[in-house]
């Protein structure tokens, strides 16, 4: 009797163990669960709030200084480009060319402030993407090949002026001259603006909101 009582009893201890066992298992394993999900929830705030801040920025920039005293104007003429099919076979005198009519823009910015204004463009004569005009009509065409492109801080001197140039294809067969309408999308800024808050395309291709365009009045 005594031996039977002492096996039951072993048997207890060994159920009562594989229980606590078992129930430490699961604690672990809600434990490690709760804190998968509390480390997904925190990531997902974190990218939550990144992105909102991108943007906000970008406003606070835009808005943050405005010169009221900056000009845009520009001339405008109209060259005929010979043009072969094959560039690389420029000089054979066997392949067709063709015309192709070039609007050629000589633009100016005027600062009529007392002091310097800054705005952001790009090193490879980046001014000419910041204009503003009808994409449907007229395409830039640009005849510079640049290796790196990067952002740049440009300066106008109070009273001062700074010039740039680009040229135009037209889409459809109008007169160019006559037609065309154009704006300078001037991105100011302060003259100590970390270059390395900001993109390209962040300079040229800003969302209509935010672009602070100055059309000419021709």
């Amino acid at each position: 009797m005594m031996m039977n009582n002492y096996h039951f009893s072993q048997s207890a201890e060994k159920i009562n163990a594989i229980i606590i066992v078992n129930g430490i298992r699961k604690m672990l394993r809600v434990m490690l669960f709760l804190l998968t999900i509390s480390f997904a929830f925190s990531c997902n705030e974190g990218v939550q709030k990144k992105f909102p801040a991108i943007q906000f920025d970008e406003e606070k920039i835009s808005n943050s200084i405005n010169h009221k005293n900056i000009r845009f104007d520009f001339k405008a003429e109209n060259i005929e480009f010979i043009k072969p099919n094959n560039m690389e076979l420029e000089k054979s005198s066997v392949i067709p060319k063709f015309q192709i009519e070039i609007l050629k823009i000589q633009g100016t910015l005027f600062n009529n402030n007392l002091d310097t204004v800054y705005f952001l463009s790009s090193s490879c004569d980046g001014m000419q993407y910041s204009l503003q005009y009808d994409t449907a009509v007229f395409k830039l065409w640009n005849t510079r090949y640049c290796y790196l492109d990067v952002p740049v801080i440009e300066e106008i001197s109070p009273n001062g002026k700074i010039d740039f140039e680009a040229n135009f294809m037209s889409v459809k067969k109008i007169k160019m001259i006559e037609k065309i309408k154009l704006g300078f999308d001037f991105y100011e800024v302060d003259k100590s603006f970390d270059l390395n808050k900001v993109s390209i395309t962040k300079i040229h291709h800003r969302s209509d909101n935010v672009k602070n365009i100055i059309w000419a009045d021709n």
